[in-house]
């Protein structure tokens, strides 16, 4: 049994579409029909970088989900995908730049005492004209909201910077899923705007499959 555990915020939670991530769950079955899998779902919305440190060595209680996360230590998994946390920003001051990139490099540090294969998942890129448009409740002004989309780039270009300075495999959606320089709608939700739509759950299901296959060659 081969256990992958996907750590992040939202935009890993909700790739595990109803509870399960179907997309990666077939392929796995078609191009690995001899191992077995499990995946976890360590996604948690709305937090951030320190709280998904917090949940490598402490349980955890997403209670908006109704579920009770152990440590992820604790479950012995053999590769931790650890998600971009952008959307999930700090300001864009310096300090809260710093204070995330520390971050980002604890939690690396601390999943490779875990596992020694670590990988780094990015997600899709976000759409300017779109960006939370389906969640009117946050009641936030254009202002404010172009603000918060220009933060969450700001992150996921810091997050591509670990990425490429460390050389852990990548599950880089943020490429593909760019049109020009802005998010193409057709990995966005088109219902709140903001969490992966079912191309982007394919996507990432196809990336972690290549990924997969990659290191079965180099084994």
């Amino acid at each position: 049994m081969t256990k992958i555990a996907f750590l992040g915020d939202s935009l890993v939670d909700t790739i595990f579409f109803s509870g399960k991530f179907w997309e990666l769950e077939l392929l796995l079955k078609k191009e690995f029909p001899d191992q077995e899998f499990e995946l976890l779902n360590y996604g948690v919305g709305s937090t951030n970088a320190e709280l998904g440190l917090f949940r490598l060595t402490n349980s955890y209680e997403y209670k908006e989900r109704g579920r009770s996360l152990p440590a992820l230590s604790g479950q012995k998994p053999d590769i931790i995908i650890i998600g971009d946390f952008a959307y999930n920003h700090w300001t864009d001051s310096l300090e809260d730049l710093e204070r995330y990139r520390k971050t980002i490099n604890e939690i690396i540090i601390k999943a490779k005492k875990i596992t020694n294969k670590v990988w780094l998942y990015i997600s899709m890129s976000p759409n300017k004209e779109l960006y939370v448009t389906g969640i009117p409740w946050l009641g936030w002004d254009e202002n404010k909201r172009i603000k918060e989309y220009e933060t969450t780039k700001l992150y996921q270009s810091e997050f591509l910077k670990i990425a490429t300075k460390i050389k852990l495999p990548l599950i880089d959606c943020l490429q593909p899923s760019t049109s020009g320089e802005d998010g193409d709608p057709r990995y966005i939700s088109n219902v709140d705007f903001i969490h992966p739509s079912a191309a982007m759950r394919q996507l990432v299901a196809k990336i972690t499959i290549a990924q997969l296959k990659s290191e079965n060659k180099a084994l």
